[in-house]
């Protein structure tokens, strides 16, 4: 057979990227139609869970009995009829929260139970089971009971026991009668009123309606026995503390008088006699004190005067208005005269010596006087300064003697103030306990009864009602919890967005499965008879994908490969040479899967013809190994069943370079050659033939591989830098798809399915 190559240009390059729209996920959005499609999907599961809960219902519903409600209101007041405020000595609370408690205390159960005569008709409450440890599972005595081995002789019979005492049992009678009535009384407040309605449930009507009359006034009777009984205690409380307060108070008094007969009798006189003196005495000592210092300043004037000489005595006023130095002046100024006269007309005159000597003797004399005055002015200082000084000493002693009687007035005043409040207090409780004593004549319950219950004429009918409802609710929260617990639990791929988000590489491609039960060779037919039908559209977007992905060339060498075997790889790569050659497009196919062989076996193979070994050996030509399928003109270059060398693995068959110079020479011949690898994660082919190709298809078998594995056969691949163009989703049921999201192939294929014959 003569193999021309037959080449058309494609304008394409060599990567292969996508862009997608943004979605409500990646918008942040919650996508509804998403999750109303998976519980829609699992609405089988939702449909058993609701049937489970109904069974479970009827069988409850058919045990319930028949059961009557009676009801009935009560009001509970302020106290409006007190004419005190009583609430003072008793710290009454009004908080409806607090009554509701009071209601269903123990104490007033127990009034009512004893009250309707319940005892004797109510069962005992049930002693507690013993305690269960982990030690008793490995106890044989757990598992067989004393009574067999007492039977058998292994152990002593036990003890008889006493019966219980009669006191006990009518005690755990009268508790299990008031666990009853508190299990089936219910208090509801009502909304902005301080009104409680008081039901009771019970089998018999007469029953109900008299056990919550009985509870209402149970509650009055006590709150009035309450009332009364505080109100007593309150006066003889008052009481007690009006005697110990009358006591307090007279010896506050007593104290007040004592202290004040202390102070008075310490000081002598009254506080205000002292400050009298202190007065009297401060302004004597500022006059002392003035006169002290104009003495002082006069003495220090005339003893510098006298210290100056005679020119200064006479700048002084205190020495010139002196009588003895004013007669010396006087003396003087005659004397002087008489010898300035002498001096003009006798300037020689035996007298002139006479007055000079008469002159200087007065000028002593005045000097003599002056030291005179000095002394005298120092005398009237001393005296001054004693006076200061006594005075001074009067006004100390007066102060101290203020200052203890201001002390002792404190005393006073603080102890006055502590028999003021001690009688304000003593005169209060008097009115409180006067108070009290009349209240004791007007105690009225705070609560009343509004509607007293009546016996019920018809059951209720909610609690059956209720129990379907409710079991009903249950059933669909727990099939849509099962189905999305299935949802998450599962780990494969059922989305195109999905798998894409997972990866990080585009879907080329969702080839839809045809059958469950077709072979290899039935879906290449389905493709022939259908060729407008699901999946010949399905290959010929798979194969644009590929030619128009890229920007640079449409590749020549594409490589199917998959994570697992049985992930529909080997027919996708027929299709895609299939619908290529549909095209006019030359295309061949190498099966490199030389362990299993699945595409070989599409073709009737003769004994004696050569394989794919034979042309790597060099033993054949690639036109004589070639095989044409018949029906579809497909080229086909597989091992034969006879040539498997034992001696070489197919790994080293796929990297030697006979093999490359193969593929590099049908790459010539060919438009497309495909390469069909075995799984990545089961032998090493398919990421040796990854350096032949110009792209490489990934094929994930929907709702089938596991994530893990895809992951890790991408991995593999991109370890050694394969050209991995994206993903083909194979396998794809077309009924089942639509129901798992709302976009992508599933979604517009089956919106549009009438363009699919």
């Amino acid at each position: 057979m003569n193999l021309q190559r037959q080449s058309t240009p494609y304008e394409s390059g060599d990567t292969y990227g996508y862009t997608t729209a943004p979605t409500e996920e990646q918008e942040g959005g919650i996508n509804l139609r998403i999750l109303l499609a998976t519980v829609w999907r699992g609405r089988w599961i939702i449909m058993l869970c609701v049937a489970v809960g109904l069974v479970m219902a009827y069988l409850i519903i058919s045990q319930m009995r028949p059961v009557y409600v009676a009801s009935g209101t009560m009001l509970f007041r302020s106290g409006e009829t007190n004419v005190t405020d009583i609430r003072t000595v008793v710290l009454a609370e009004e908080n409806l929260s607090n009554e509701i408690q009071i209601l269903l205390s123990t104490s007033l159960l127990g009034a009512v139970v004893d009250r309707l005569g319940m005892v004797s008709s109510a069962p005992e409450v049930p002693s507690p089971p013993p305690s269960f440890q982990i030690r008793d599972l490995i106890n044989w005595r757990t598992y067989v009971s004393p009574e067999f081995l007492a039977s058998i002789g292994i152990v002593d019979p036990p003890a008889p026991q006493a019966p219980p005492d009669a006191s006990t049992l009518q005690d755990r009678r009268r508790l299990g009668a008031i666990y009853r009535i508190r299990g089936s009384l219910s208090l509801n407040p009502i909304p902005n009123s301080r009104v409680i309605t008081i039901s009771y449930r019970s089998g018999n009507p007469a029953e109900a309606a008299r056990i919550v009359n009985a509870v209402a006034d149970e509650f009055i009777r006590n709150q009035l026995q309450a009332k009364v009984d505080a109100t007593r205690a309150a006066s003889e409380w008052l009481g007690d503390r009006i005697n110990s307060l009358r006591v307090r108070v007279e010896n506050a008094e007593l104290a007040v008088e004592a202290a004040r007969s202390r102070q008075n009798a310490a000081a002598g006189q009254s506080s205000q006699v002292t400050q009298q003196q202190l007065q009297a005495i401060s302004g004597q000592l500022a006059a002392a004190r003035a006169e002290r210092a104009s003495a002082e300043v006069s003495y220090r004037a005339a003893e510098a005067a006298l210290a100056a000489g005679p020119s200064e005595i006479s700048t002084i006023s205190l020495f010139r208005d002196a009588p003895v130095i004013q007669r010396l002046r006087s003396r003087e100024d005659e004397l002087l005269d008489q010898d300035a006269n002498l001096a003009t007309f006798a300037s020689s005159s035996p007298n002139r010596v006479f007055i000079r000597a008469e002159i200087d003797r007065i000028q002593q004399s005045i000097r003599n006087e002056a030291a005179s005055i000095v002394r005298t002015l120092e005398n009237d200082l001393e005296v001054a300064r004693a006076r200061e000084n006594v005075l001074q000493d009067q006004v100390s002693a007066i102060e101290e003697l203020n200052q203890e009687q201001r002390r002792g007035e404190v005393q006073l005043r603080q102890l006055e103030r502590e028999a003021e409040a001690s009688r304000v207090l003593y005169e209060n409780f008097l009115g409180r306990l006067e108070e009290t004593q009349q209240q004791e004549t007007l105690v009225a319950a705070d609560a009343r009864l509004l509607t007293r219950a009546e016996v019920p004429t018809t059951p209720v009918g909610a609690g059956k009602k209720r129990v379907l409802l409710m079991f009903i609710v249950l059933g669909v929260g727990a099939g849509i919890g099962i189905i999305f617990l299935l949802d998450k639990l599962n780990n494969t791929f059922r989305g195109v967005k999905q798998l894409e988000d997972y990866t990080g590489l585009p879907v080329l491609a969702v080839l839809p499965t045809v059958g469950a039960e077709m072979d290899r060779s039935e879906v290449i037919e389905q493709l022939y008879e259908k060729p407008n039908g699901h999946l010949a559209e399905a290959v010929r977007n798979l194969r644009t994908s590929l030619l128009f992905g890229s920007a640079k060339t449409a590749p020549k060498v594409v490589v199917f490969t998959s994570s697992v075997p049985g992930e529909g790889k080997s027919t996708s790569s027929l299709l895609l040479a299939l619908t290529s050659q549909q095209m006019g497009r030359s295309a061949i196919i190498v099966d490199c899967d030389m362990r299993l062989r699945g595409i070989s076996s599409l073709v009737q193979h003769e004994d004696d013809r050569p394989g794919l070994l034979s042309v790597l050996k060099g033993t054949a030509t690639v036109d004589e190994a070639v095989d044409v399928d018949p029906n579809t003109g497909l080229m086909i270059l597989a091992c034969r069943p006879g040539e498997t060398d034992r001696t070489l693995s197919a790994a080293d068959i796929v990297a030697s370079r006979y093999f490359s110079d193969l593929v590099t020479h049908l790459s010539k011949v060919f438009d497309l050659v495909v390469l069909d690898t075995p799984p990545v994660l089961a032998v090493a082919d398919a990421r040796i033939a990854a350096s032949l190709a110009d792209a490489i298809v990934y094929a994930v078998r929907w709702d089938d591989t596991p994530r893990g594995a895809v992951v890790e056969g991408l991995r593999e691949l991109r370890g050694v830098d394969a050209p991995i163009a994206g993903l083909a989703l194979t396998m794809v049921d077309n009924d089942r798809v639509a129901t798992y999201a709302y976009e992508g192939y599933g979604h517009y294929r089956a919106r549009y399915s009438e363009y699919y014959q």
